[in-house]
């Protein structure tokens, strides 16, 4: 066997949990020929406990390389001692107890092993000793005012040069392997995406090892010995390491969150703990943020460097959103900045605050948020600056709303300088672009955790009891051209029949048919009857249209507007236009953020939007929606969807209403009306996929197929 054959090793052990010293820490030995250790404390009573580990290394003519402060305890200094003055005295007062079993001797006749371990050559020692900016040594004592050397890493090789590397609080004691809690991190060598961070470990070994660091000292046993570095811990020796484990934990500042995870946004993060490169594929509303968070969390309490986490949208609205959503998250950062147009002097900011975070600051993790949008992170302007201030620091980008990123354009922002990747959306896979899809996952990896919209509506959340969404209704009505938009309908599409056979060949007409399309397009969207059933649906709402969002087309806008304020309904637009600059008149949000306020204050009944909400923005308390102006976009619906059925209290049931255009059959003849069959049954797939999860799915479908000529 080898580390290799081990059963699972897992990815970091914590001793609330896990039994660290018989799931991890004797089985890894067992299969080791070369154990190096950095330890801020030893005691030969790990060697009592790990006995059985300890002697299948040996077994394997293994050799174990150990770093250690000079606090040892009395027992462990004067074998030391000895094994270091006389050894072939410790090899023979050894031989006479019971070296036909090593695990025994190991577990009753701990400190004699010690020395024989030392005196055969089994075991090497060298002390680390931390000196003051004046050249004094440490005063371990007085652990509260001086520097501490309190390390911990432990790499582990087998006979196949197969490697495993931890780190953590673990210190080489009994007591931290049985008693303590504790907690490490696990890196497979082997493991692509693991390798990078087992070779700090190694490194950091070697460069201890071998003197090639500052303020610390590292001294050969004997010379420690005959230079008297060597302090002998009290007789309370374990009530010392305690002391200094609880300083550390003082000063290692342990990220967690406010709110406790659901099962599956915990299923989500073990699929991106695996390489820390994943895909999260979860319907709206179902917590991609927050499941994010949980990443950024175990991001920060692994990394060993400086962190930086970007987070990159849609838009500046959803930036400024996922700012909110992480400072009521619980977690705690030293800095942030939203480097995006709407921030003057984002750029000097930006290189000033990466270069700031970079800098060591004892007791202190440093962590800096970067909130950015699509169309500034790719830029030279800002991938120069993430790249030339990167330094020690180690980088965490995510990627909102995902799908958006896969454009030629915007790919570039893919810096390999990402260290940890993760991707959110409902629908990451782009509309009729395999291309940008390789694109996304190529660069987020093929790790991809899923929870559809159906699972959301159909798992019950166990402390509400209620489904992870709101159910929702849909209510498609089916609208018809008038005489002349029909007229024009039909010759668009006879010039789009026409142009097709040539188009493949030709490349100006292909780009006259797309066009055309586009004409045609509209044309259905902004059909006349659409604003007459809307009236209609308005006349069945009633006087309460509160919480409801209305979707449109840039030529119904103005009327719709119009239509709601002849009935006394106070509603607000959301377009592009509106600007993402922070204004003192709206409280220092945007006009755009202002009416999203207003509308979840109450203060504004209804939402009209063209696009701008079809992404990420988490308003919960909207219960309906009239879809006025659609594609055939699964994204766009999905997202829609979306938008209505976030779980807000006292809100039991969404409503979606779609206004279609139906294809007048009995006015169409031959091959328009074969084409025309063709395109409304791409319609068909857009309602049967809306009615899939709907509480009245049952009767859609019967009312929709009868459509079909």
């Amino acid at each position: 066997m080898g580390l290799k054959d081990l059963p699972e090793i897992k990815s970091g052990y914590d001793s609330g949990f896990d039994d660290i010293l018989n799931d991890f820490y004797i089985p890894v030995l067992k299969e080791t020929k070369y154990y190096k250790r950095i330890a801020g404390f030893f005691s030969s009573s790990s060697l009592s406990v790990a006995a059985r580990g300890i002697a299948g290394l040996i077994a394997n003519g293994g050799h174990m390389d150990l770093l250690v402060s000079p606090r040892l305890s009395p027992e462990d200094v004067d074998i030391m001692k000895k094994a270091s003055s006389d050894p072939q005295e410790i090899i023979s007062k050894v031989m006479l107890l019971e070296m036909d079993n090593l695990e025994s001797l190991l577990q009753r006749r701990r400190i004699e092993a010690l020395g024989w371990l030392m005196a055969n050559g089994y075991l090497t020692i060298k002390v680390a000793t931390v000196y003051d900016d004046k050249g004094n040594i440490m005063d371990y004592e007085k652990v509260e005012e001086s520097g501490l050397f309190h390390i911990k890493v432990g790499i582990l090789e087998d006979e196949d040069g197969n490697i495993i590397t931890f780190s953590g609080s673990v210190n080489e004691t009994a007591s931290a392997w049985v008693r303590n809690v504790e907690e490490f991190k696990v890196f497979r060598y082997w493991d692509e995406g693991k390798r990078d961070s087992a070779q700090i470990d190694i490194d950091k070994f070697n460069n201890y090892w071998n003197q090639n660091v500052s303020k610390v000292k590292i001294t050969d046993l004997p010379v420690a010995v005959s230079e008297k570095l060597i302090q002998k811990a009290p007789k309370n020796f374990e009530k010392l390491e305690e002391q200094i484990v609880q300083e550390e934990l003082k000063e290692k500042k342990v990220v967690k969150l406010s709110f406790t995870p659901f099962v599956y946004q915990e299923e989500a993060l073990k699929v991106w703990k695996e390489h820390h490169k994943a895909i999260f594929e979860m319907a709206t509303g179902t917590g991609k943020t927050k499941t994010a968070q949980l990443c950024i969390v175990d991001f920060f309490n692994e990394c060993e460097t400086p962190a930086v986490v970007f987070i990159i949208c849609p838009q500046d609205t959803l930036a400024r959103q996922w700012l909110d959503d992480i400072k009521k998250s619980g977690l705690e950062w030293d800095n942030y900045i939203i480097a995006d147009s709407s921030s003057k002097g984002w750029k000097e900011e930006l290189a000033y605050k990466l270069l700031e975070v970079s800098v060591e600051r004892a007791g202190r993790k440093n962590t800096l948020f970067v909130y950015s949008t699509f169309d500034t992170y790719y830029r030279d302007a800002f991938t120069t600056i993430v790249k030339q201030y990167k330094n020690n620091t180690t980088y965490f980008l995510i990627g909102d709303e995902v799908h958006g990123l896969g454009s030629a354009r915007r790919a570039r922002g893919f810096l390999e300088e990402y260290d940890y990747r993760l991707g959110l959306s409902a629908t990451p896979d782009r509309w009729f672009d395999e291309y940008g899809t390789r694109v996304i996952t190529d660069y987020f990896g093929s790790d991809r955790y899923c929870f559809t919209i159906a699972e959301a509506l159909h798992k019950k959340n166990p402390i509400t009891g209620k489904t992870y969404l709101t159910p929702y209704e849909y209510i498609p009505r089916f609208i018809s051209l008038e005489t002349d938009e029909l007229v024009e309908y039909k010759k668009l599409t006879e010039s789009i029949i026409r142009g097709l056979s040539k188009a493949k060949n030709d490349s100006d007409m292909a780009e006259k048919i797309e066009n055309l399309m586009f004409m045609r397009a509209d044309l259905h969207k902004s059909a006349r009857n659409k604003l007459v059933e809307f009236e209609r649906i308005l006349d069945e709402i009633g006087n309460d249209l509160s919480d409801t969002i209305i979707f449109t087309s840039p030529n119904q806008i103005d009327e719709v507007e119009s239509i709601l304020k002849s009935r006394g309904v106070f509603a607000k637009r959301i377009t592009k236009d509106q600007g993402n600059t922070p204004l003192k008149q709206y409280g220092n949000l945007s006009e755009r953020q202002h009416i999203i306020e207003m509308f979840v204050n109450g203060d504004c009944k209804t939402l009209i939007a063209i696009k701008c909400l079809d992404e990420g923005i988490d308003i919960p308390s909207a219960k309906r929606a009239i879809i006025l102006a659609s594609s055939t976009n699964p994204r766009e619906y999905v997202q829609r969807i979306g938008r209505i059925i976030r779980r807000s209290e006292g809100k039991e049931k969404a409503v979606l209403y779609d206004v279609i255009v139906e294809p007048s059959f009995d006015q169409l003849e031959g091959e328009l009306k074969k084409y025309e069959r063709k395109i409304f049954e791409k319609e068909m797939v857009r309602i049967s996929e809306i009615s899939e999860n709907a509480l009245n799915r049952l009767d859609i479908i019967d009312e929709v197929y009868s459509r079909l000529p």
